[in-house]
């Protein structure tokens, strides 16, 4: 996607984290034979919690999303592209830079840092996130369960956010 099109009028953004909120911390045990990563989680998404997002990216046009995950450290876009399947992944526009992660709230100063280097001011997004205090309380954040993931209720929120253009906090 050319920096142009990410300007195009009336996008949204979500800001998403992978751990605990795709892989959920109930997936620590991975099945037989499935890979995990240094810290046990499981390198494939939960397949309900990757239906509760595609189901409200791709309900909604405009609805863009921005890996702001530590697997972007780990994985090039293209890597997780793929991840998402065709439809979901063509969604995924780019990664968020990675900054010192001992500064307080660095996952908000991160997102901040994207939409300058990309040359936006100010536009709507949402982070899905399972850990709070990686953005202040006033953030747009969806904070899912750790153990869960993404739930049912937290799509009906951000399909909620994206129906309003980003206007109501999530």
């Amino acid at each position: 996607m050319s920096s142009s099109d990410l300007r195009a009028p009336g996008l949204l953004y979500v800001m998403l984290d992978i751990d605990g909120v795709l892989c959920p911390k109930q997936a620590l045990e991975p099945a037989p034979g499935q890979q995990t990563w240094a810290r046990g989680w499981a390198t494939d998404f939960d397949p309900g919690c990757l239906r509760y997002l595609t189901d409200a990216v791709l309900s909604h046009a405009h609805a863009r999303i921005v890996i702001s995950s530590n697997w972007r450290k780990r994985e090039d876009l293209s890597t997780l592209q793929i991840r998402f399947g065709a439809a979901l992944g063509e969604r995924v526009i780019g990664v968020t830079p990675v900054l010192e992660s001992t500064t307080r709230h660095y996952r908000l100063n991160e997102v901040l840092l994207y939409f300058k280097q990309q040359g936006l001011t100010a536009p709507p997004w949402v982070a899905l996130e399972d850990d709070f205090e990686h953005f202040p309380t006033d953030a747009p954040v969806i904070c899912t369960g750790t153990e869960t993931g993404i739930t049912a209720a937290d799509g009906e929120r951000l399909s909620r956010w994206f129906a309003s253009g980003g206007a109501n906090p999530p």
